[in-house]
């Protein structure tokens, strides 16, 4: 299962990110192997440990999907 994740932080962005990145999303935190849940608990999980006002999560799954340009995800 692949899954996608949008969210919005009042702070830290960069440092979010970078955290997401070291967890093997990429930089469109495009995460390959997790689920949404698993995908919205890592966010979650990253926001207390990190002190950040998480103002919302959304994760889903990508089952069928269109890009324009670009590499292949993989």
């Amino acid at each position: 299962m692949a899954a996608i994740v949008t969210y919005h932080v009042s702070e830290k962005h960069l440092e979010l990110k970078k955290a997401l990145l070291d967890l093997g999303y990429r930089t469109t935190l495009y995460h390959a192997s997790k689920t949404p849940e698993q995908v919205a608990s890592d966010v979650r999980s990253l926001c207390e440990r990190m002190e950040i006002n998480l103002a919302q999560c959304l994760a889903a799954n990508l089952v069928e999907w269109h890009a324009i340009g670009g590499q292949s995800i993989k």
